[in-house]
């Protein structure tokens, strides 16, 4: 399952919208946005920089629509701007809780680097199980001493006899 969707919205006349969607939460950015397509999908380029690649985590989806339902649809939507960092940038500012560009690569390698610094050489502390029933463990990196937390949800089960 993909952590976000970014939906590129077409109107028939050629103007563009984008949702961003974070799948967890159910939260989204909306909005109206300069220039064509590619300006929507050069956000998973740029979404997680240290990947140097499409970020895979985000699925992308384009929608076209006829005038009437693009208005309807698009109504009242604030303009989120053109370039890749400005898109970006409404997209954090609407969702604030997103996770910032380390926490992406970190989890982008699996959780095997040290989110900071990239060192593979850091120590855990033990897990303890939060209110949703997700498991928190704190993490301490040796190279850099920074220290933050993984959070583990129990997605399926596997049950020997």
């Amino acid at each position: 399952m993909y952590r976000y969707t970014l939906e590129a919205i077409e109107c028939v006349d050629g103007r563009y919208a984008m949702r961003f969607i974070d799948n967890k939460t159910k939260r989204y950015a909306e909005g109206i946005i300069s220039g064509n397509e590619s300006n929507v999908y050069a956000i998973v380029r740029a979404w997680n920089p240290q990947l140097k690649d499409w970020d895979r985590s985000v699925r992308c989806i384009r929608l076209t629509y006829p005038k009437r339902h693009y208005n309807n649809l698009t109504k009242g939507w604030a303009y989120a701007g053109c370039t890749t960092d400005e898109l970006i940038a409404f997209i954090r500012q609407k969702l604030p809780d997103l996770p910032n560009e380390s926490e992406l690569y970190h989890v982008s390698t699996g959780g095997k680097k040290c989110p900071y610094c990239g060192s593979i050489e850091f120590a855990s502390g033990r897990a303890v199980e939060d209110s949703e029933g997700d498991m928190k463990v704190a993490y301490c990196c040796s190279e850099c001493l920074k220290t933050w937390e993984n959070i583990y949800s129990l997605t399926s089960a596997v049950i020997e006899e």
